[in-house]
């Protein structure tokens, strides 16, 4: 049985934070060649440093205790995600992160998402 396409998440080693902070991580999330009509070559999300952020359009922000999870929320609360998105910025010292975190006593992180205008 041939396993069903599915959006594939990237941390290299090279991309991981040096201090630690998971809001340093940069991922890559790799849509496949297929998966989508829309996107017949497939894409490629990554994290926008300023500039690139300011070229484009807010999508929504995920909040969660990684960013797989906060990735997951946003596909599940954004009609068209995956096709939408094209790359995103952590949000460092969000008041509705640190709201949740002591909420629960989890740590949890804000990812800003961004499609083309």
């Amino acid at each position: 049985m041939i396993k069903p396409l599915s959006p594939v998440l990237f941390l290299a080693d090279d991309k991981k934070s040096k201090t630690g902070d998971p809001t340093e991580d940069e991922y890559e999330i790799m849509i496949p060649m297929g998966l989508f009509p829309e996107l017949p070559y497939g894409n490629m999300i990554r994290m926008f440093n300023e500039e690139e952020a300011r070229q484009h359009k807010p999508l929504g922000i995920g909040y969660g205790i990684s960013f797989k999870h906060a990735v997951i929320l946003g596909d599940k609360h954004c009609q068209g995600f995956w096709i939408r998105v094209t790359g995103y910025r952590y949000i460092k010292n969000s008041p509705q992160a640190r709201m949740m975190m002591e909420a629960t006593g989890d740590f949890y992180l804000a990812v800003q998402f961004y499609e083309k205008f």
